[in-house]
Parts: structure tokens; C-alpha cells; sequence
């Protein structure tokens, strides 16, 4: 609750927004596997570079969610890739050739509105980096869509 107090929340979150939880990071060269969240967040870094690689979840079928490809039968969960979304391996994963990736660098003063349930990778940069997420709950219809792994564009 202590950080929550210290960001200053975009007024028009304050408005229609029900804040979820504040979360702060710091690393170094750190980089996530492709995932969706559950909540609105908001980015912003304070220190070092973020990339961020992000895919609709409108495109869901084209990112292999759940799956692990070569001697590990076990699943991921269904909100994770095992697709680098930067660094793909077509011949593994030839349907997200289909995909279109934006790919976003966060610097120092920059935020990024990231929608619940959207696919992204995030590269910290490999000097040291500070961020805060502050993310809210999600009001959007699409979140039971794209979880339940329907669309109406199948």
C-alpha cells in the first residue's frame, strides 16, 4: 500500500477505473515469457529501457497459448506463449508468421496503457531498470472471450 500512495494516478483512471494492485520492478536485462494479464495496466520506467512486443488477443491462435513444442509434453498455461515473439522460430511455430507484433520501446518519462488480456514480451535493459505497473480491473467484456479461447472471428 506504501507505493501506491507515491503514483500519481492518470485522472481519468481515477474516474473509471477500480485500482487492482501497484507493483514495482527493478532488474537487470530481464526478459518475460509471452503472457497475458488479467487486469488494465499502466507502464511507466523511471530508469533504464523497456521493450515491450505485443500481439491482440484477437490473434490468439497464431501464438500457440498453452502449448510447449519438442520433449516437454506438458501445457503452459493457456494465458502464456512458448513463441519469442522477437526472436520467432518459424519452422517451430509457422503460424505466427500470421501474427502482427508492435513492438514499443519504453523510455525514462514514458508510460504505456498495456488492455487486459493482451499478448507481450517485455526486455528490460540490461543496464539497470526501474518501473512501475499500476494495474486496474478489468471491465472488458473480451477478457471471458479470449480466456475461454472463443472469438467470434473463428
Amino acid at each position: 500500500m506504501a507505493l501506491r500512495s507515491d503514483v500519481k494516478q492518470p485522472h481519468f483512471a481515477k474516474e473509471y477505473l477500480a485500482p487492482s494492485e501497484v507493483a514495482y520492478w527493478h532488474g537487470i536485462g530481464t526478459v518475460s515469457l509471452p503472457h497475458t494479464d488479467a487486469d488494465e495496466n499502466f507502464m511507466c520506467v523511471y530508469k533504464g529501457y523497456k521493450n515491450f512486443s505485443i500481439v491482440s488477443p484477437f490473434q490468439t491462435k497464431y501464438i500457440y497459448a498453452g502449448e510447449r513444442k519438442g520433449d516437454d509434453v506438458s501445457h503452459m498455461p493457456n494465458n502464456y506463449s512458448p513463441v519469442d515473439f522477437v526472436r520467432p522460430d518459424y519452422q517451430k511455430y509457422p503460424l505466427f508468421k500470421n501474427a502482427m507484433v508492435y513492438h514499443i520501446q519504453l523510455l525514462p518519462g514514458d508510460c504505456l496503457f498495456l488492455p487486459a488480456v493482451w499478448w507481450h514480451q517485455v526486455e528490460s535493459s540490461p543496464g539497470e531498470c526501474i518501473a512501475v505497473s499500476y494495474w486496474y480491473k478489468s471491465n472488458n467484456e473480451i477478457e471471458n472471450v479470449v480466456l475461454e479461447g472463443q472469438t467470434a472471428y473463428d
